[in-house]
């Protein structure tokens, strides 16, 4: 059963303690996410994993109305100066999107829905 936070009137996922090296939330303020900058983010992946042969396990969590969804990373299949220069890379890739969050050693929200 699945426990929710009631704030605002919205109903909140509650958070896990499932720590994720990268977590990248996708927000909506009322509009729906930044499908530009998600779909960027999905091609860069793709790439990243392509041009390294190895795939990133990654959990989607969706947790809202709207499209809003978490991925989260633990990375371990990547060194630590790795780690680092993929997530640099994210950040400088999301920048410029207020509706994407990018947040290290966090906890990975469980699914709401």
């Amino acid at each position: 059963m699945e426990r929710f936070l009631l704030s605002n009137n919205y109903a909140q996922a509650q958070t896990v303690e499932t720590p994720a090296r990268l977590r990248l939330s996708f927000i909506s303020v009322g509009g729906g996410i930044d499908a530009k900058a998600k779909q960027q983010t999905d091609e860069f992946l793709i790439g990243y994993e392509s041009k390294h042969g190895q795939p990133l396990a990654k959990s989607v969590v969706h947790w809202g109305r709207e499209g809003k969804l978490d991925y989260c990373f633990a990375l371990k299949e990547l060194a630590e100066a790795e780690q680092t220069a993929f997530i640099r890379q994210i950040r400088s890739l999301t920048e410029r999107s207020r509706r994407v969050h990018v947040y290290e050693n966090s906890k990975c929200p469980k699914k709401s829905r």
